[in-house]
C-alpha cells in the first residue's frame, strides 16, 4: 500500500518515521509545501518519494494522513476522499461540525475509510482501564476526570487550549464511559499572554456521570492524567508516572488531587508497552484492508468537534449548554443542518 503523510512538521515527521517501519506499506510518501521541511524529513527517510503539493501526490497514493494546521484539515480532506483516497485526519478533524458532516458523506459516497487521529484510544493504559470498567470492578461510574498542563505557551498552529487539547480527553471519556454527553459548563480559569487555562465539565446525562477536564498552557509543570471515580474503587493514569496505572479504594478525586496519601490497592507495573502512534496507524491500514469500523471513527471526530463547539458556546456565554449532535448519530447519511435542526441525547427512561 501506498500512503501519503500531508504535513511533515514535528508530527507529520512520526507518522513518516512510523509508516516508513510497517511492512504492510510499500511506499510512503511525504507532501510538504515547505522546501527545508521536506528536506529534512527526506533526509531522515530517502526511501520516502516528495511532493510539495496535495494534487501531484495523489496519483501515487491509496491512503493519506492528514497532520497539517486544523484550519486546513477540511479541503485537504475533502481533496483526498473525492479522489477516492482513504483518510486519517489529525485531531481535530475539522473545525465544525459542519465540516465533519460534509467529510462523512463523501467517505460513504465515494467508499473511503475515513478515521480521525485519537492517539490515546490506542494506548494499553487506555486499553486496561477500559476492561476494568467492562468487567465492573470499580462498581458505577460517578465521575471521569482529566488534567492536561503544558508547559507550551503557545500552539505551533495558533489553536486555542481547548482546539488544541480538549480531543484526547473527550475521545477517552466516550471510550470509557460509552455514551455521549448531553450538557457542558466550561470557564476560562486564567487566561494571559503567557498562560491560558480551561476547566471543563461534560455531563453524561443517560447514566448520570460528570466528566471533568482541566486544561492548562504555558505552566511550570507537564502532567497528563486520567482518574476514574467508580463506586467502589478508583483508578488513576498518569501517563508520566513509573508505574502509569493504580488502583485505589474508595480514594475521592478530592483527596487524589489534594496529595492526601492512599497506598494504591494494585499497581499496573507490568503493562505491555506499545506505542500508541504505531497501533494507531496498524489499525488504520487494518480497516482498509478489511474495511472494518475504524476504533477512532470519522463519526467520532464529528462527535468531538461538537463537544468542542458547546463548550465553547459555554465558555463565551458563561453558562451550561445543551451539545447538539446531527439529528440521527446511527444514520448513515447525515444531512446538512443547521444547530437548531439538531438533536441533544436525552436520559431514556
Amino acid at each position: 500500500m501506498q500512503v501519503g503523510v500531508v504535513g511533515c512538521g514535528n508530527w507529520g515527521a512520526k507518522h513518516v518515521r512510523v509508516l516508513s517501519s510497517l511492512p504492510q506499506v510499500r511506499q510512503v510518501v511525504a507532501i510538504e509545501p515547505n522546501p527545508r521541511r521536506l528536506d529534512g524529513v527526506i533526509s531522515s527517510f530517502p526511501h520516502a518519494q516528495a511532493f510539495q503539493d496535495l494534487e501531484s501526490a495523489l496519483p501515487h497514493v491509496s491512503a493519506l494522513v492528514i497532520a497539517t494546521p486544523p484550519p486546513t484539515h477540511y479541503e485537504l480532506a475533502s481533496t483526498a476522499l473525492r479522489h477516492g483516497k482513504h483518510v486519517l485526519v489529525e485531531k481535530p478533524m475539522t473545525q465544525s461540525t459542519h465540516e465533519a458532516v460534509r467529510l462523512l458523506n463523501e467517505a460513504r459516497r465515494f467508499n473511503c475509510v475515513l478515521m480521525t487521529g485519537h492517539t490515546l484510544l490506542f494506548n494499553p493504559a487506555v486499553d486496561k482501564l477500559r476492561s476494568h470498567l467492562s468487567d465492573g470492578n470499580l462498581g458505577q461510574i460517578r465521575s471521569v476526570h482529566a488534567a492536561q498542563f503544558s508547559l507550551e505557551r503557545f500552539s505551533a498552529h495558533g489553536a486555542d487550549a481547548v482546539w488544541d487539547f480538549a480531543p484526547h480527553s473527550i475521545s477517552v471519556f466516550n471510550h470509557l464511559i460509552g455514551c455521549l454527553p448531553t450538557s457542558v459548563s466550561a470557564s476560562n480559569a486564567h487566561s494571559s499572554e503567557q498562560t491560558e487555562s480551561v476547566q471543563v465539565e461534560l455531563r453524561y446525562g443517560e447514566i448520570g456521570a460528570s466528566g471533568f477536564i482541566h486544561i492548562s498552557r504555558g505552566g511550570t509543570k507537564k502532567i497528563r492524567t486520567f482518574t476514574v471515580i467508580g463506586s467502589e474503587k478508583s483508578v488513576v493514569y498518569d501517563d508520566l508516572a513509573a508505574n502509569p496505572l493504580q488502583m485505589y479504594r474508595q480514594a475521592s478525586i478530592h483527596d487524589l488531587e489534594m496529595g492526601i496519601k492512599h497506598e494504591p490497592e494494585f499497581a499496573f507495573s507490568k503493562l505491555e508497552y506499545a506505542e500508541p502512534l504505531v497501533e494507531e496507524l496498524r489499525h488504520f491500514l487494518a480497516t482498509i484492508k478489511d474495511r472494518s469500523a475504524p476504533r477512532s471513527s470519522g463519526r467520532d471526530g464529528m462527535i468531538t468537534v461538537a463537544i468542542i463547539e458547546a463548550i465553547d458556546r459555554s465558555r463565551k456565554d458563561k453558562r451550561e449548554r445543551d451539545i447538539f449532535y446531527p439529528l440521527d448519530l446511527h444514520s448513515e447519511i447525515f444531512p446538512i443542518v443547521d444547530i437548531k435542526d439538531c438533536t441533544v441525547p436525552r436520559k431514556q427512561q
